[in-house]
């Protein structure tokens, strides 16, 4: 098939054919409908002629649905794509001022700048590639790369070439679906590859944000964000070569979200690396996996091993730390160990004083058996975004058809202050009130009224650690189910502890974390304002070479050392076992 070629000319060169041709700027160009380049010129003068407006229509910037929605065209960029090259062989694509439309499957090749929007619109089972040869985006007002529909979509860097994608709006401050979270925001599934270069710049709120998988190899990519760098819900995998830089000034460099399972039963929430130099900078986490975090040796395309090489420095140790970024919804969670009920709900009234509120619903997140000795008990959790700006809460309960209603409900309980440093809230039902009981956090190492770990001076459990460390969790390495280090190169320098694995993390899949870390290859240093590896079950130790530098150096309900070296100095504990009480598994 011949290839085609489609540019759309400079101003003044689109103004003369516009002389001379009318057109249409939404209509699709296709590989059964070749234009002229007068056709093209007059696309491009239409499109000037007829700019959306930044209102034209509103897009769903994280919504669930995958239905195509070609009409519903978002607030992109003013002004014209009359510097974006654009060839396909196969695809489809439309131009309307400055968004690009790519509607249907296939290979395009980019290069030019455009100040507006690349939209892939395609269907639900096409697959998209898009290869950058020497590109520049950039956008004021939404995601410069906006991936609103696709099975999955290719990210090719060319070799040899340079390319760049610039998120310039304000920083984030209240959520608008209309809005693309990331430089790059994808619906679908992701994949980064090619040996060329890609800087991305993100200044909303993510670098890229991907609602499932996200995956890289072999580029040359720089990714810098106000918040996380790079958000994969569902998983992040860094495989075969390649060098990749993650800057996030206020949140974690990778970070995944899900931890429930796929419908073709396939776990989420990992980040696996097994390939490439990975460079993390950030102001929290390093690397914040919502189940587990797997470093070992993989291999390319041609079977050759591959040895991944990361280095992760957090919060203080990180030049690029700025201010923590704080989402305007932030989840709270609901504890009690009153049975699930399908046929009833909680919802939380959020006010200020003298002031209407808002309403956040509850959803059934999973039950846990915590405790110690007699004392055990089954708890269900319960999870809600809590939105910014109130200070006040109430917890009502409602049947599953009914409204939220400050008037008609089951039960309610009094109105109390949040408390901002926790995330989770006791409540106990009785009669038609709930009482509001203690705070705690539902996945920290501290979580208080818990199973283990306990809090602080929890008896047997570990100790409240260094005080000299972030507010906040800025650890290399966090997970809320296992660490696996096998292989590779791993270096970290944490203003807190280097890894560290959660048990008894209620997850999606509804099982709790195990809280495990398993070294048994890699060369590991670490060195770490806290601990330097904490497990809150099993630490196992079979292989490798491990230095450590902390104010605790090996902390773990359980450590095994069976292989490998390990070199540990510990301003307090060098190694601390405590045989504790741990969730049931």
């Amino acid at each position: 098939m011949k290839k085609r070629t489609s540019f759309v000319f400079l101003l003044a060169l689109a103004a003369l054919a516009s002389s001379c041709s009318g057109g249409d700027d939404s209509t699709p160009v296709s590989k059964n409908s070749i234009p002229s380049e007068t056709s093209l010129s007059s696309e491009s003068s239409s499109s000037v002629e007829e700019t959306p407006s930044e209102s034209d229509s509103s897009l769903p910037g994280d919504s669930s649905s995958e239905a195509s929605s070609s009409e519903e065209t978002p607030s992109s960029y003013d002004g014209t794509a009359e510097n974006l090259l654009i060839e396909t062989e196969d695809g489809t694509y439309a131009i309307e001022g400055n968004l690009v439309k790519i509607l249907s499957a296939g290979e395009y090749t980019l290069s030019g700048s455009l100040q507006g929007m690349i939209l892939v619109d395609a269907g639900e089972e096409d697959e998209v590639g898009l290869t950058l040869n020497g590109v520049s985006l950039e956008n004021t007002i939404n995601s410069p790369l906006f991936i609103q529909n696709a099975s999955e979509v290719k990210i090719k860097a060319q070799k040899g070439t340079s390319n760049s994608i610039t998120d310039k709006r304000s920083l984030k401050t209240e959520d608008d679906e209309s809005q693309g979270e990331g430089a790059i925001y994808s619906t679908c599934d992701l994949k980064f590859t090619g040996k060329g270069t890609l800087s991305v710049k993100g200044s909303y709120n993510n670098g890229i944000h991907g609602k499932d998988d996200v995956e890289f190899k072999n580029q040359t990519l720089t990714v810098q964000a106000p918040h996380h760098a790079v958000k994969g819900n569902d998983s992040i995998a860094i495989e075969e070569g390649g060098s990749f830089t993650f800057i996030a000034e206020g949140g974690d460099g990778l970070h995944t979200e899900n931890s429930d399972l796929s419908s073709k039963g396939k776990q989420r929430g990992n980040i696996t690396i097994t390939g490439g130099t990975v460079n993390i900078y950030s102001a929290c986490d390093g690397i914040d996996a919502s189940y587990d975090a797997v470093i070992q040796e993989g291999e390319d395309e041609k079977g050759k091993a591959t040895t991944p090489t990361v280095n992760i420095f957090t919060n203080k140790y990180s030049e690029y730390t700025g201010e923590i970024f704080e989402s305007s919804a932030t989840k709270m969670y609901l504890k009690t160990t009153e049975t699930n009920n399908p046929d009833l709900r909680f919802s939380v009234y959020f006010s200020n004083p003298q002031e209407s509120g808002v309403w956040a619903d509850a959803e059934y997140l999973a039950s846990q058996r915590e405790g110690w000795g007699r004392d055990v008990k089954t708890y269900q959790y319960y999870s809600l975004d809590r939105p910014s700006g109130y200070s006040r809460y109430q917890v009502y309960r409602f049947r599953s058809t009914d409204p939220n209603s400050t008037e008609s409900y089951l039960q309610k309980s009094a109105a109390r202050p949040i408390n901002s440093e926790f995330d989770t809230v006791t409540i106990t039902t009785s009669g038609n009130s709930i009482e509001l009981g203690d705070w705690s956090n539902y996945s920290s190492s501290t979580q208080t009224g818990g199973g283990f770990p306990g809090g602080p001076g929890f008896p047997g459990g570990f100790d409240s650690g260094n005080t000299d460390k972030a507010d906040g969790s800025a650890k290399g390495i966090k997970a809320a189910n296992q660490i696996k280090v096998s292989g590779g190169n791993l270096s970290i320098k944490a203003y807190d502890d280097g890894l560290h694995a959660n048990n008894g993390t209620a997850l999606e899949n509804g099982k709790t974390g195990l809280g495990d870390i398993l070294i048994d290859g890699g060369t590991l240093n670490i060195d770490a304002s806290d601990d330097g590896l904490h497990a809150d079950r099993y630490l196992d130790i079979s292989g490798g070479k491990l230095t450590v530098e902390a104010y605790e150096g090996l902390e773990g309900n359980q450590i095994t050392i069976s292989g490998g070296e390990s070199y540990v100095h510990g301003k307090d504990d060098g190694v601390n076992a405590t045989k504790g009480p741990l969730s049931e598994i």
